[in-house]
């Protein structure tokens, strides 16, 4: 049985650039499977305990698709509602920044919170201050804090309160208003009340945030669903890389198979000849794959960290980890399996006779 582990190592040995080539082909599809593992959880965290727990803080939100406002009557018109604990609006402004990072700000600076892409782009660290351009003329203000949200991730985006954007840019029209329920409120009772303020602003429509947690939750379930179908791809062409080598190797090993069942090798010892030698490059591949994919992982994380959100923490993918040496040795198996069946039945005469 021992030779039958020692006469792959041997000849994987002799063909490195062979082995090599086909070992990295393995390595490539055993990290980004790794990889993806480390991501996948991490965003379904933070996607947890940011957009979706944080939503749950309110109960319905009114706001129109494509960024239209409605004056202040509005707020004043859900607080009066029947069934309507409280309400806050959200405003809206698009900025010109005169200057980036400069010196430590005072603290008697208005306080602004810039988003992870801003602060990215103007080189903003929390203390620096920000000139912006106002109605009014350049305002500074003080980077009190970095922050993501969800509706802005994408976008540079600089937060004030909503007195600050009243005083420093005179607008005050809201885009977006968010209420709570009262204790033992209806949802549709409460949908009913609001019929008057819907009509009135035809353009805005009412989201339930269990409902839109919902729907956030099924997008993201599709689109790792999708991943899950891009990650199969990419095994194929490591597969096909570790049959189109086995059956070189056998191939050229011909004669020596030939010489093996001569002296008494049964077709079973031959094919788990070929499986060791298989088993050994999947095995290399995914310890490999595993360094470059925690790399993968860690790397994206970090930019995700630095570009989005600080919510992406990263932590380590134990059952990424099993799944991919699974995925790695269960491919070496499959792979195996052509080349081992030739192997075994080379007519012991005609394989001696190879050239």
């Amino acid at each position: 049985m021992k030779t039958f582990i020692t006469l792959p190592l041997v000849y994987l040995a002799g063909r490195k650039l062979r082995t090599a080539l086909t070992t990295l082909a393995i390595v490539f599809g055993v990290a980004v499977i790794f990889a993806v593992n480390t991501l996948v959880p991490t965003m379904l965290a933070a996607l947890q305990s940011g957009p979706l727990g944080i939503s749950g803080l309110v109960d319905l939100t009114i706001a129109s698709a494509t960024g239209e406002t409605f004056d202040a009557t509005a707020l004043a018109l859900a607080q009066q509602t029947s069934g309507v604990a409280a309400a806050s609006p959200a405003l809206r402004r698009q900025l010109i920044v005169l200057t980036g990072a400069g010196a430590t700000a005072s603290l008697e600076l208005v306080a602004a919170i810039a988003n992870p892409v801003f602060a990215l782009a103007q080189h903003l660290k929390v203390g620096d201050r920000v000139s912006v351009q106002t109605p009014d003329g350049p305002q500074e203000y003080r980077i009190a804090a970095i922050g993501s949200d969800y509706l802005a991730v994408k976008i540079n985006t600089l937060y004030i309160s909503q007195q600050n954007l009243a005083q420093d840019f005179h607008k005050s029209e809201d885009v977006m208003l968010m209420a709570n329920l009262a204790p033992g409120a209806k949802r549709d009772e409460v949908k009913a009340n609001l019929e008057g303020l819907l009509q009135a602003y035809p353009q805005f429509s009412l989201t339930w945030s269990a409902d839109w947690r919902a729907d956030q939750r099924q997008i993201f379930d599709e689109a790792f669903l999708g991943l899950d179908a891009v990650l199969i791809v990419l095994i194929i062409p490591s597969l096909l890389g570790l049959i189109n080598t086995l059956t070189i190797n056998v191939l050229e090993r011909t004669r020596e198979i030939g010489v093996l069942r001569a002296i008494g090798a049964t077709q079973a010892q031959v094919r788990r000849m070929v499986l060791a030698e298989s088993l050994l490059l999947g095995a290399a591949g995914a310890a490999f794959g595993m360094l470059a994919g925690l790399a993968l992982g860690y790397g994206f994380t970090q930019v995700l960290t630095a570009t989005l959100t600080s919510r992406f923490t990263y932590t380590f993918p134990l059952a990424g980890l099993i799944f991919a040496v699974a995925v790695a040795l269960l491919m070496a198996v499959a792979a195996s399996l052509l080349p081992a069946r030739q192997a075994a039945r080379l007519p012991i005469v005609e394989a001696l006779h190879y050239e």
